[in-house]
């Protein structure tokens, strides 16, 4: 019976947590996935120079406009630069790497259309790692498979970003609830 009882208590207090969160507004940022927020829709993201920077391209708008149509005329421009390095982890006697670290930096500039100065910049990074084999193909594959899973976690961590900064900013937009008659 006693154990019972201490088994409601925390149903109980439980219970009560998640009602006082709700009823002061807390929306967990990860709770709904493939959830975009509508004003993504308003990011026109412009063109990343090379192959990689396609891919992202292409990541970003998959993630942006997937929900909800592109807005044109875009009420915020976006603006990607990738910077990619790599380290040899793994040396054999004669200096041939065996492994290798790739890191991908990305530069992020938000501004409103037809502003010069960016509102918002940040930079995200990803970083993965390949084997280096004997086989030319295997290497290259396993390269090529670091870079898109390099490229796929970026395309997440800028849609978390953009998104958290937009929300933001049109929550300090909209007229707050008590100012209302």
């Amino acid at each position: 019976m006693r154990r019972f009882f201490s088994f409601f208590r925390l149903f109980l207090a439980i219970l009560l947590l998640g009602i006082g969160l709700s009823a002061c507004g807390f929306q967990p940022l990860y709770a709904i996935k493939n959830k975009t927020p509508e004003h993504l829709a308003a990011v026109n993201i412009q063109r990343i120079v090379n192959e990689d920077g396609q891919k992202l391209h292409l990541l970003l708008e998959d993630r942006f406009y997937s929900l909800h149509p592109a807005i044109h005329p875009a009420l915020w421009d976006m603006s990607v630069e990738l910077h990619t390095t790599t380290q040899q982890l793994g040396l054999t006697e004669n200096d041939n790497a065996t492994r290798i670290r790739m890191i991908i930096k990305a530069t992020i500039n938000l501004k409103k259309t037809g502003d010069s100065k960016a509102t918002f910049t940040t930079t995200e990074r990803s970083v993965a790692s390949y084997n280096v084999l004997a086989d030319q193909y295997a290497t290259y594959a396993a390269e090529q498979d670091a870079t898109d899973r390099n490229l796929h976690q970026l395309a997440e961590l800028i849609e978390n970003r953009v998104a958290l900064y937009l929300t933001n900013q049109n929550n300090r937009t909209q007229p707050s609830m008590s100012s209302q008659p």
